[in-house]
């Protein structure tokens, strides 16, 4: 268990990262009280999932409290899957499945306080989009349910709770555009919807936020070698990090990138030691930052650039 030290406010926070167990991935658990510590914890010990090559896992977990740790395990375009809730003994305290509510689970997002966990879900052969399913964090009862009409690229939930952010593809303004659904996380009601104009980033390996009325998109890419197909041949390509932060108002303008970045993070973002950015109570953000090739820091602050 490795231990740090964050200045500021206290930090508390569960970050599962989207792997699967069986494989040997298992959550990163982010938990914070009065001293104020970051740990980085081993698997939960909960059932492995089987060993079958289709099977997919998703991890998910809250942001200010330790349950319910939630896991997603599904076969692809089968209409196969299983949502498994843990609580704080890592007993099973609820479980969702295709059995009651049929159709092709997408992303998946529970609320900071864990009194919500949302899944997107699309009926088998539905052309719609998915339906945004709500369930309670402590029973598993399904709260509310919303038809998004488009496919959920991501899910997440604001700092304080309150919101439900889903991005979609927003091909009628460019093939590159992203629209952002708000919904109020007590019931599924849509406050507004804000389209974005075209972004470099792509859905991969993307860290996302939304605080206040900010949201933000965070990406790193690590050092790799083009493809021997390439007319130039095979050659080294630099690690490289994406940022982008949307004022979420009726028209949004261009974003904020890195460039902008002053204080600690004009030097994180130098030479893109950043691997990875979660939201925080408070607006505050934890970054996890390899600082040289042996060593590496958990940093917290005071918001994204």
């Amino acid at each position: 268990v490795a231990i740090a030290k964050l200045d500021g406010a206290t930090v508390e926070a569960t970050i599962l990262a989207d792997a699967s167990l069986a494989n040997g991935g298992g959550p990163v658990i982010i938990a914070g009280d009065g001293s104020q510590r970051l740990v980085s914890g081993p698997p939960l010990v909960v059932p492995l999932s089987p060993a079958e090559p289709n099977r997919e896992t998703t991890w998910a977990g809250p942001l200010t409290a330790v349950s319910p740790q939630v896991r997603l395990a599904s076969f692809r375009n089968h209409g196969q899957w299983t949502i498994e809730a843990y609580g704080e003994e890592q007993t099973t305290i609820w479980r969702a499945d295709a059995g009651t509510y049929p159709g092709e689970p997408g992303k998946i997002a529970v609320s900071p306080s864990g009194d919500l966990v949302v899944l997107a879900l699309r009926k088998a052969f539905d052309q719609f989009g998915d339906d945004l399913l709500a369930f309670d964090g402590r029973t598993g009862a399904l709260r509310w349910r919303y038809a998004l009409g488009k496919t959920a690229q991501t899910l997440v939930f604001s700092n304080d709770g309150a919101q439900l952010a889903a991005i979609v593809n927003d091909t009628q303004q460019c093939q590159s555009c992203r629209r952002v659904v708000l919904l109020a996380a007590v019931d599924g009601s849509v406050s507004r919807e804000v389209s974005l104009p075209a972004g470099m980033l792509t859905w991969e390996d993307q860290y996302v936020g939304l605080s206040g009325n900010d949201l933000w998109f965070y990406g790193y890419v690590a050092p790799h070698e083009t493809s021997e197909f390439l007319p130039a041949g095979r050659h080294p390509v630099d690690a490289s990090c994406y940022y982008e932060r949307y004022e979420l108002t009726n028209h949004p303008g261009a974003p904020a990138t890195l460039k902008d970045a002053t204080g600690a993070w004009a030097d994180l973002a130098r030479g893109c030691k950043v691997r990875a950015v979660w939201s925080a109570p408070g607006g505050h953000v934890v970054a996890f930052a390899v600082t040289s090739e042996v060593s590496a820091s958990v940093v917290e602050l005071a918001s994204v650039p």
